[in-house]
């Protein structure tokens, strides 16, 4: 087996992977699409392309710091080449490309968690579904002014809004960062954006002094009763925003009797309307994370007032320079993070460090899932190491 990323003459070979594994039609090939720069696959001897795998650089926040994370996307195979290895010697070489590269973390979308846990990944985020009839959107009275976006409107205020809505949620991502060769905006923002081929509609809100607060991207779905617009993205920068964003929202009445939207898992849909019974309300898991370098990862832990040392074991299969005891001296906020030979207070596998790592659970929710025999004044002092933090992953890869 040969695994390595692929050249720009084998991308159609990729192409007919992931039409496959998704069951998806192929279009034409765009001599214009370089994604093949991104694809890394697995090669039989024979020299038939098996497997391939989407690796997809990012910028984003965790704990405060902007750090690398590779995105993971495109998991594909070829029915008659698979439980065989080769999805996981991509992920190897991927894992240990990021490793060296310098990124922090990586993230994906699974088809399975129990699948790509065996890698060293853990749920990284949950989301509410929220379907809100237009009835309770009356709650919200009409303020401030809205406008669509046309191509070539200025971006400026949506990022400034964005930038200001995603601070301190670790995952989101830095959508102008020049790290990664490429604008995320241009996903969201297109300059070719036409709603009437597209039938999705980005609207920004201002204030009654005409600042920007708030925007909204959605587009229609369902019908009849079922018929909602389904709101895809959207930022504000307070919750006065966010009440005008609602308040114009709900002046899509007259085209849909609901609205669609996920909302991050700090903000309970229940607390916003005059009759939760109304809403119908989900939670789902969004996305898995792992650590990809464990020292750098512990930190970005360092935090003002935070005092103490902690010296833990780490397990990862994936990885093997994650893999040993660390130390963690907290001191002038700051963590100091050294490989040690001491012995650990507690040893746990990398998905479950990282999620303690990014505030997905917080210490007390781990010692849930893992005995880690620690008295009620350690655990007490652990739970300040890992809080339960904010998060946002929503990037589409």
């Amino acid at each position: 087996m040969q695994v390595r990323p692929i050249t720009r003459e084998e991308h159609e070979q990729a192409r007919r992977i992931l039409s496959t594994a998704f069951i998806s039609v192929r279009g034409e090939p765009n001599p214009e699409d370089n994604s093949w720069k991104q694809i890394r696959a697995a090669f039989e001897d024979g020299g038939d392309m098996a497997a391939c795998v989407f690796d997809v650089p990012f910028v984003a926040d965790l704990n405060g710091a902007m750090v690398g994370m590779c995105g993971i996307g495109g998991v594909a195979s070829l029915p008659e080449y698979r439980r065989k290895g080769h999805v996981r010697a991509i992920m190897r070489l991927i894992l240990a490309d990021a490793y060296r590269r310098g990124d922090v973390l990586s993230t994906l979308y699974p088809f399975s968690f129990v699948y790509y846990r065996k890698f060293g990944y853990e749920v990284a985020d949950a989301l509410y579904e929220v379907n809100i009839p237009m009835t309770q959107m009356a709650h919200y009275k009409p303020f401030g002014s809205a406008r669509e976006y046309v191509a070539g409107d200025d971006r400026a205020p949506y990022k400034a809004i964005y930038r200001q809505f995603a601070a301190g949620r670790n995952f989101a991502c830095d959508r102008d960062d020049d790290q990664t060769g490429r604008s995320l905006w241009e996903g969201w923002l297109s300059d070719k954006h036409n709603s009437g081929k597209s039938r999705e509609y980005i609207y920004l809100w201002r204030d009654d002094d005409q600042l920007p607060g708030a925007y909204a991207m959605v587009r229609p779905t369902g019908t009849g009763d079922e018929a909602a617009f389904e709101v895809y993205d959207y930022a504000w920068v307070s919750t006065r925003a966010l009440r005008g964003l609602l308040g114009f929202l709900r002046l899509l009445e007259g085209q849909a009797p609901n609205i669609r939207i996920r909302l991050p898992e700090d903000l309970s849909p229940h607390t916003l309307f005059p009759e939760p019974y109304d809403l119908t309300v989900s939670c789902h898991p969004r996305g898995m994370v792992r650590l990809v370098n464990v020292g750098k990862g512990l930190e970005t832990l360092g935090a003002p007032g935070l005092t103490g040392e902690m010296t833990i074991g780490v397990t990862d299969d994936m990885l093997p320079g994650n893999a040993g005891t660390w130390r963690v001296i907290f001191s002038d906020g700051k963590a100091m993070v050294e490989k040690t030979d001491a012995t650990t207070e507690w040893t746990v596998p990398v998905g479950l460090l990282s999620q303690m790592v990014s505030g997905v659970i917080s210490f007390e929710q781990a010692a849930c899932l893992h005995d880690f025999a620690v008295d009620d004044d350690r655990a007490a002092w652990l739970n300040q190491v890992f809080p339960k933090r904010k998060r946002l992953l929503i990037e589409r890869f």
